[in-house]
């Protein structure tokens, strides 16, 4: 068990860590081509084609339409797909094997229990497991006592262990992909319920090398343990498998049944309740490889709750998990038949299918569409339905609103939701409604156009195409729980303490806005107390946020960037300056550095420095530029980042003055990429080990006050100031 927390440790630190390639085939810029009016956001520029040419006119006429009849058979020899089924699930299995599976003509199908569904075979993919896999083991015990009973002719009623068998079916599946497909150059490994759009398959695949060893799917996990989530299915590429399931000689097809890793790590499947992350562990423990997290591309959301935020519009959907038979029925002829388009399939196509009821009008009465943001109390938006969803249509964040009980709720993203009863348990009428004038497609995929758009209140002196924003819309600031969960704006797993809440760690206090966060946006305080240790580091005391979209290498990390942010001291909540703090940095994606540092405080390494003043130091600790810390007005920073030239520009100003340039360029190495992080990381006295050991004072409450935070693009030398 030791060898297994070992492993978990070392698959992600962090989940953001894992390589994102979600914006390997973006068709932003292409799709907007000559629209826009200011310097398009940097994007990865990919024309892939469509591998599916239109249905024949008399087939789409036809009572009995063929499905498959433009479906890119010939890709299939390349591509391996293997379906993961309960036995006995008998209509959640026939409704994937009549629609998404329906056309994979090599398709294998691997369940508990051998049995044939309609023309095809279904494996029992735990027959050929060691006699082992039966020693001390009462979840598979299950499977054992199913076989018995079948064996003398009994029906076995189905036990609550039968459900546990599935993490068993993980490792013997891969082996029997690989091994009756050696040659294929991807393999696909999907749930029943799980619906894939294949067209987005076909096109990411046509970008990668499937030599080199791909692990792609959606991350999930805890506690450190990062995995590809098999809901969302997992892709793997042949020069993974390769390294993973070794032949007996190079060039050779034939797998000693040792190399299977079935048998090879039979202790860790029989140890961990999930089959997909033993299978994540066996790949790092067999070749290094990490997962690429391809989020949200691949997607483990059900479709009522599959959520369009903005700057998700253009994002290609792969994925959708938990739909129902006839939810895979419907999705699947509609498709297969919606017109024609030569564009990626992403989060807005989805649109117009979930939310064709729109065309009808802006509202569904008795629906529930899972607005969980109210608005302030004394706002007019709480009298009626109406006023509702006015104030949403006046609000730059607002997507959508509900009504009921005399509470109106907002959201800045596009959910379906679920209808509710008219009984609803005696709660009262509820109305949902959708913002129909922001969606226009142009509106939503072009957000640099309209302020309403891409975030940006008319005060909020932004200038440039915002790569990652953080700036934290006021009407969220009233439910700081959305914070504890995912989230447009932060990662809400990193970093804080092991046993805290970002809704006990969050401040949104009353204080005027910052320079760039106008009346739309909120200040929002990170603290730090006792309980402050994140992982076992127990000699720091920290809170650090993490933009949501930021990963280990992206645009953030290319080009030339401006990382803005404000802060504001609080003065219940007051620094402790005899210490060393670091509250703001890019940590290298290796975490050997950073490389760039904001820091306060008395550094340790340099006790001279002035403890009462802010310093912007390099990832050497030499100092850029400092400014004593003003106690009573906002203080606003820009670093540019010119990662071409390995320079940084400085610019700054106090309250709601303009910023003006007080340092540089200045030489510095920005190599490595990484993440940004803005919190508090404070330091001990008293020691040379400052992660392990040293003092910090009980009973802590200190804080710092952040507003205005985002990364833009500074191509052209565009700087917002």
């Amino acid at each position: 068990m030791a060898t297994l927390n070992m492993l978990a440790g070392r698959l992600a630190r962090r989940p953001g860590r894992m390589l994102l390639l979600v914006a390997v085939f973006f068709f932003f810029a292409y799709t907007l081509k000559g629209r826009r009016r200011q310097p398009s956001q940097p994007v990865h520029r990919a024309k892939t084609k469509s591998f599916f040419p239109p249905l024949e006119q008399k087939s789409a006429n036809s009572i009995e339409l063929d499905y498959c009849q433009n479906f890119p058979k010939d890709l299939l020899s390349e591509v391996q797909v293997v379906l993961k089924v309960a036995a006995g699930d008998t209509s959640v299995n026939k409704a994937h094997l009549s629609t998404v599976t329906s056309c994979i003509t090599n398709l294998i199908i691997v369940s508990e229990a051998e049995e044939r569904i309609g023309d095809r075979q279904v494996i029992d993919i735990l027959a050929d497991l060691p006699k082992s896999y039966e020693v001390d083991n009462l979840d598979f015990q299950a499977y054992v006592n199913h076989k018995k009973a079948q064996s003398e002719g009994e029906t076995k009623q189905e036990s609550q262990r039968s459900f546990k068998l599935d993490r068993f079916k993980y490792l013997p599946m891969v082996d029997k992909a690989y091994m009756t497909n050696p040659k294929a150059k991807w393999y696909v490994f999907l749930e029943s319920d799980v619906y894939f759009f294949w067209d987005t398959l076909f096109r990411l695949l046509s970008q990668l090398d499937p030599t080199e060893p791909h692990y792609l799917g959606a991350p999930h996990g805890a506690e450190g343990r990062w995995f590809a989530y098999g809901g969302a299915g997992i892709v793997m590429s042949n020069g993974l498998m390769k390294q993973l399931i070794p032949a007996r000689a190079p060039g050779s097809t034939d797998i000693p049944r040792e190399n299977r890793l079935a048998v090879r790590f039979e202790k860790w499947v029989k140890e961990d309740a999930r089959g997909d992350a033993v299978l994540a562990y066996a790949i790092q423990n067999a070749t290094g490889t990490r997962l690429e997290a391809l989020d949200p591309t691949f997607t483990s959301d059900e479709l009522r709750r599959i959520t369009t935020y903005r700057d998700r519009w253009c994002v290609p959907l792969l994925s959708l998990h938990q739909l129902s038979p006839e939810q895979m029925e419907d999705l699947w002829k509609w498709e297969r038949t919606r017109p024609y388009n030569l564009k990626p399939f992403t989060y807005s196509s989805l649109l117009s299918y979930t939310h064709s009821f729109l065309a009808n009008g802006p509202s569904r009465e008795w629906w529930d569409n899972f607005s969980y943001a109210p608005v302030p109390n004394d706002r007019p938006a709480h009298r009626n339905a109406g006023m509702c969803g006015s104030e949403c249509h006046n609000d730059p964040n607002c997507l959508q609103w509900s009504f009921a009980q005399t509470v109106c709720r907002h959201f800045n993203g596009i959910m379906l939701g679920d209808a509710v009863d008219k009984e609803n348990g005696g709660q009262g009428d509820i109305i949902s409604g959708w913002d129909t004038e922001t969606l226009p497609p142009l509106a939503l995929a072009a957000p640099t156009l309209s302020p309403h758009v891409s975030h940006q209140a008319a005060t909020d002196n932004v200038q440039c195409p915002i790569v990652l924003d953080g700036r934290v819309p006021t009407n969220l600031s009233k439910t700081p729980t959305v914070f504890d969960t995912s989230n447009a704006l932060f990662n809400p797993d990193y970093v804080k303490g092991n046993n805290l809440t970002w809704s006990q760690i969050l401040k949104f206090p009353a204080t005027e806005p910052s320079r760039f966060d106008g009346a739309a946006h909120s200040a929002v305080e990170v603290t730090i107390s006792d309980q402050s240790i994140f992982q076992k580091q127990l000699g720091f005391r920290r809170a650090g946020l993490q933009f949501a979209k930021d990963s280990p290498q992206d645009a953030s990390d290319e080009g030339i960037k401006t990382l803005h942010f404000s802060v504001k001291q609080d003065p219940t909540r007051p620094l402790n300056l005899t210490h060393e703090y670091l509250n703001v940095w890019h940590e290298a994606a290796d975490y050997s550095n950073n490389q760039i540092q904001f820091q306060v405080g008395t550094l340790i390494d340099n006790a001279a420095s002035k403890k009462n003043n802010f310093k912007i130091l390099d990832r050497a600790g030499k100092q850029i530029w400092d400014i004593p810390i003003d106690y009573k007005k906002w203080q606003n920073f820009a670093i540019k980042l010119d990662y071409t030239k390995n320079q940084t520009t400085v610019y700054y100003s106090a309250g709601a003055a303009k910023l003006a340039r007080v340092a540089g360029p200045t030489s510095v190495n920005l190599a490595g990429a990484g993440q940004f992080q803005l919190g508090i990381l404070k330091k001990p006295t008293g020691t040379s080990d400052v992660v392990n050991a040293g003092y910090q004072e009980p009973n802590l409450n200190e804080g710092q006050i952040y507003g205005g935070l985002f990364v833009e693009d500074s191509a052209n030398g565009c700087v917002s100031l």
